[in-house]
């Protein structure tokens, strides 16, 4: 696999998981988010375990496509999945929640997806998945503090 890291903030981390093409913003990839991001930066709004990870101020493009035809929407308020999951020999709280793609014109749904989130609330700490990166719980399961 090729894996490259892209700082967004000082707290705020993005790995990804596979090749790139040009199009970097559309790259499998899992997020590091720290303390001062879950607080909300700037614009963005404050992480709540209530909600999925969305700290946009607006609409959020399509992550699986590199247009600005299509956004991204959360339809539901109840994740699928609600617990908890290893992260090395801490248990971080668990949520997987239903995500679609759509376009702007229409309102179409035009790709589903999973966002899984691991959060630490004593560290402060937030793994976000979009892209369901298959070795991924694995990783963390087995993480070194």
């Amino acid at each position: 696999m090729d894996r490259a890291c892209l700082t967004v903030s000082q707290d705020w981390l993005t790995v990804t998981t596979d090749k790139c093409g040009k199009n970097k913003a559309s790259c499998a990839r899992f997020e590091l988010v720290g303390a001062k991001t879950i607080k909300g930066l700037g614009d963005m709004k404050e992480y709540r375990t209530d909600r999925p990870f969305a700290p946009g101020t607006g609409e959020s493009a399509c992550r699986f496509r590199s247009d600005t035809d299509h956004g991204e929407r959360f339809p539901s308020d109840k994740p699928l999945v609600n617990g908890y999951r290893p992260v090395g020999a801490r248990k971080a709280q668990y949520r997987e929640w239903a995500g679609e793609c759509y376009s702007f014109k229409t309102a179409k749904t035009v790709r589903r997806f999973t966002q899984r989130e691991w959060y630490l609330p004593k560290s402060k700490v937030l793994v976000v998945d979009g892209w369901n990166n298959p070795e991924l719980a694995g990783v963390l399961a087995r993480a070194r503090w």
